[in-house]
């Protein structure tokens, strides 16, 4: 190789330190083999000393939001993309020049792939894009479209307050408008109300079938027990295996009565808060169902929220993951929960069969799945918005966003009604 020539692995080195994006490389023990100057600039002081650290120990907000089982997915093969839209951002990090447009942290869209040396998985490769000055444009140019509005609602009113006096001449057809349109929102709320009867009658009907097929069976084997108990007694046999029998059913009896009741109604969320209600119903779901599902939760403590919140965003929770144990084919289930800039977020993931959410949720003739449709008017209940992100054989993931502020105004005002 002649004196003017570069090789290759020096060209690649000299490709990622001008590269407009962070490139962050670990071993197959997710300890950081190398990351680019980008890194320094926002995030590390000085790259050498974390060459050889572990993932976690350079960021461990990674394992408290539940982003570490990405990496570790990266060592099975797997590439996973983060999107800002749902995840904001994979680093903390603070724009370069400080807050951006009201953002103090940055904006990050993320891909995690496996890094392969001859067809061997040898690591993890992370690249992060910083999109924090387009979210700002995004942020402003959604501040324009409302002013817009705004003004075409101004001049609009304007020409209303002009055509008041056609209005007056023709107020015999405005009254037959007006009584059309509430025949029509009264057969609105017949079809709401109706919605609400089929999903209690659903309801009912699985607490039913749940005492019959576990409570009924388990109190009949009780009952044969305590026979072969009396038995025992009156024929002068020893006992203690029936009893011991008997003290297991009614054991298994207690531990199913109290999952059922959790599911009726939870009441641990006065005393012990939202996140540890769930983490006790989600234990109690996953010794039942035996799936194995974790909850990670972030920027929780402290956070006061409106009673209906609560409720609701427990509801949602439980019916998508009893919607997980009938319908998805799952081996695990994640959820996470966290609260920033005001709004409350819930992510629920599984690795189910998934589903064309379409065919569930936007059928023209107006019935579709009662469960996600539920979690959708719960959603709405306290002024939040419910999206699904499914497709067959690639799992189902649902995000709860609920802006807290515009909760509680909601319940003050319900209350007052």
């Amino acid at each position: 190789m002649g004196n003017n020539e570069i090789s290759a692995p020096a060209l690649l080195n000299w490709l990622s330190e001008l590269a407009p994006a962070g490139i962050l490389i670990t071993d197959a023990e997710l300890r950081v083999s190398f990351a680019n100057n980008w890194f320094e600039r926002y995030l590390i002081p000085k790259l050498d000393t974390v060459v050889g650290l572990h993932i976690i120990e350079v960021a461990p907000e990674l394992k408290q939001r539940g982003f570490y089982r990405y990496y570790e997915s990266a060592l099975a093969g797997e590439t996973r993309v983060l999107s800002h839209r749902f995840h904001r951002y994979l680093f903390p990090m603070t724009p370069l020049g400080g807050a951006i447009g009201g953002l103090t942290v940055m904006q990050q869209s993320a891909t995690i792939s496996p890094w392969r040396q001859e067809g061997k998985i040898v690591g993890t490769i992370t690249v992060i894009d910083d999109v924090t000055e387009r979210v700002v444009r995004e942020n402003e140019l959604y501040r324009k479209v409302q002013e817009r509005d705004t003004l075409l609602l101004r001049e609009r009113l304007a020409l209303q307050l002009a055509a008041e006096n056609d209005l007056l001449k023709n107020h015999n057809k405005t009254l037959r408008q007006e009584g059309e349109e509430l025949l029509e929102a009264g057969r609105l709320r017949d079809r709401f109300l109706q919605q609400i009867i089929v999903s209690q009658e659903e309801e009912r009907k699985r607490v039913a079938r749940n005492i019959h097929d576990h409570l009924g069976q388990e109190l009949t084997a009780l009952r044969f027990a305590l026979s072969a108990l009396e038995s025992d007694i009156g024929e002068d046999r020893d006992p203690r295996e029936n009893l011991v029998r008997c003290k297991s059913l009614a054991s298994s009896i207690d531990s199913e009565v109290g999952f059922l009741s959790s599911e009726l109604r939870p009441t641990g969320l006065d005393d012990l808060g939202l996140v540890q209600t769930l983490e006790q119903f989600i234990d109690g779901w996953s010794h039942h169902f035996s799936m194995k599902a974790e909850l990670h939760s972030s920027g929780m403590d402290g956070v006061e929220m409106p009673s209906s919140v609560a409720i609701n965003v427990y509801r949602i929770a439980q019916e998508a993951l009893n919607n997980i144990s009938k319908h998805a084919k799952a081996t695990y289930a994640n959820l996470l929960i966290e609260h920033q800039d005001g709004t409350l977020t819930l992510i629920i993931e599984d690795n189910g069969v998934g589903f064309e959410p379409s065919d569930l949720l936007d059928r023209k003739n107006g019935h579709g799945h009662m469960g996600l449709i539920g979690m959708r008017e719960r959603a709405a209940l306290v002024q939040g918005s419910l999206e699904i992100e499914s497709e067959p054989g690639r799992g189902t993931t649902i995000f709860v966003r609920i802006p807290l502020e515009a909760a509680k105004s909601a319940q003050n005002t319900a209350g007052q009604i």
